[in-house]
């Protein structure tokens, strides 16, 4: 099976955490206090401080921090902590957001002032002496090395919550945050979980709500996350989430691990199958956590798959891979699940128009997007994107570039769920950014998906102290929609869906007979089909 006791252990402290027993969340006003300038204004320097874009000399958005000598986060109590709502851990890394030249009060001592705006801009440290300033100036110009919106990408987060705040404190951190990390389009989702969910504030939020919310260059959207557990964080049929959804689904969760009340006997199929009269977008959370995935994505019901939202669980292999031999069209996405703790993010490319969040996920659903927490990927195979199909004849041509502020390590090329490690070494520019790019021969033997991505197994980590990650979704060569590539895998599926069928039997609680059946059917029905998959 997919799902050791060690990843399950990983979804139960996750389960902790959202319901407050293992988060240490912090209100705005409470986080500012710590770490701030102390003792007479005689001690304190008004420090006026602005990022801008070092091309054009505009004014961009961001976020900074101030480090004393001894390397110590300075708290900056004019403006948001960005990391509000994480651990204590990553609070400590003293982050706050800078959206336009602002006047802030700050020791008057030496002082280490680090800037960044989203993942497009090299990082920037400066050393600022305040000592004996009543007053001071500081414009901070970053470098750009990639731009977005000249490759007609779309930065989006497909999964969000808040919690422990006011309204007034979230709408805040939902535009500000967004902003100086370079979102364009955000899903926003109503969450239920018996009891503690009184305090998750972005239940709060109607659709027009998130439209009115929405600035000229960011985009709210509004979804729901629908979801089944055994017991309190244990695994159940499992998480998905309904994008632009028109009315909500309720119940919002579904058997009594979450809401407390009730049976196991409403399987997630039913409310999906209601999102997509609802047209929808669909999206599986968590990767693999769930039983009930493999039945949704074999029936179609399913257009887009996370990983990493929430923690860096599972791997690529446990459900993108296969599923793509399976001979389904798998667009690629992440989100964050509870606030912004990370860059995670997808990128969608759209044509020329305006953004919305129903047009960016109407190329979202087609799969031109690639999922990333820093390094920007960029490839095409004989001139076409990811998402896109092309026949060719015994091999192909495949252009790669990515470029980070970090050292992301090897860049490999993901053909059919094998690896192919990619020679071009990865560089410093003197820019300050690393970058890899090279064009590479690829043989072609039958239909083929082509994909590319860092290496798993890299050590660096963004400045929120996150592993690094980053893939594209695949372009599909000499495919038939539901042509099985690797025969194998529908074995290996086939497996599973009877163990999750076995442990659903085993820990499910059921009203009547007629209800384990009704959920045993859908199980069975997968079973059925990926048997007709199956060659011989």
């Amino acid at each position: 099976m997919k799902r050791p006791r060690t990843f399950i252990l990983l979804i139960a402290l996750a389960a902790l955490s959202e319901i407050g027993l293992c988060h240490d969340s912090t209100r705005p006003d409470e986080n500012a206090k710590e770490g701030g300038p102390t003792g007479a204004s005689d001690q304190v320097c008004k420090l006026k401080i602005e990022l801008l874009d070092a091309a054009s000399a505009e004014s961009i958005p961001g976020m900074i921090r101030l480090l004393n000598e001894a390397g110590t986060p300075v708290g900056i109590p004019e403006l948001l902590d960005r990391c509000i709502g994480l651990p204590r851990g990553a609070r400590k890394l003293g982050w706050h957001v800078l959206l336009e030249s602002t006047e802030i009060s700050a020791p008057r001592e030496k002082l280490t002032v680090e800037a960044v705006s989203g993942l497009e801009y090299v990082r920037l440290m400066e050393t600022l002496d305040l000592a004996g300033q009543e007053e001071q100036s500081c414009q901070l110009p970053l470098t750009r090395f990639w731009n977005a919106k000249e490759r007609g990408l779309v930065a989006g987060n497909t999964h969000l919550h808040l919690k422990d705040l006011s309204r007034e404190e979230a709408d805040r951190y939902l535009q500000e945050v967004s902003r100086a990390d370079g979102l364009e389009v955000v899903f926003v989702s109503y969450l239920e979980r018996a009891v503690v969910d009184r305090t998750y504030v972005t239940n709060q939020h109607s659709r027009d709500d998130l439209e009115q919310l929405s600035l000229k260059h960011l985009r709210f959207g509004n979804g729901q996350e629908y979801r089944h557990n055994f017991g309190g964080g244990g695994e159940g049929y499992g998480h998905v989430l309904f994008l632009d959804l028109r009315e909500r689904i309720l119940p919002g969760s579904i058997g009594p691990g979450i809401t407390g009340i009730g049976t196991d006997g409403t399987p997630l199929q039913s409310g999906i199958k209601q999102a997509n009269d609802q047209e929808a977008t669909v999206v599986w959370c968590h990767n693999g956590f769930g039983f009930e995935d493999i039945p949704n994505w074999v029936e179609g019901l399913v257009q887009a798959q996370n990983i990493f939202d929430g923690g860096n669980r599972g791997s690529y292999e446990d459900t993108f891979y296969r599923y793509l031999n399976l001979g389904i069209r798998l667009p690629f996405s992440t989100g964050t699940d509870w606030f912004l703790y990370d860059y995670s993010r997808v990128y969608t490319r759209m044509e020329d128009e305006e953004v919305t969040a129903s047009r960016w996920l109407g190329s979202f659903r087609n799969g031109r997007t690639f999922i990333t927490n820093g390094p920007l990927l960029e490839m095409n195979v004989n001139g076409v994107f990811p998402g896109e199909e092309l026949s060719a004849e015994n091999s192909v041509k495949v252009q790669y570039r990515a470029v980070s502020r970090e050292n992301f390590g090897k860049l490999e090329l993901i053909q059919n769920g094998n690896v192919t490690s990619l020679s071009n070494p990865v560089g410093k520019k003197p820019g300050g950014w690393y970058e890899s790019a090279g064009t590479i021969e690829l043989p072609i033997q039958g239909a083929s998906w082509v994909a590319l991505r860092i290496s798993p197994a890299t050590s660096a980590k963004n400045e929120f102290g996150r592993q690094l990650f980053a893939h594209t979704s695949p372009v599909y060569v000499n495919t038939t929609a539901g042509e099985v590539i690797d025969p194998e895998v529908v074995v290996g599926l086939l497996e599973e869906i009877k163990a999750d069928l076995s442990a659903i039997r085993e820990e499910g609680t059921f009203g009547s007979e007629e209800e384990r059946k009704s959920v045993e059917q859908i199980y069975e029905e997968a079973i059925r089909k990926l048997r007709l998959r199956k060659k011989p």
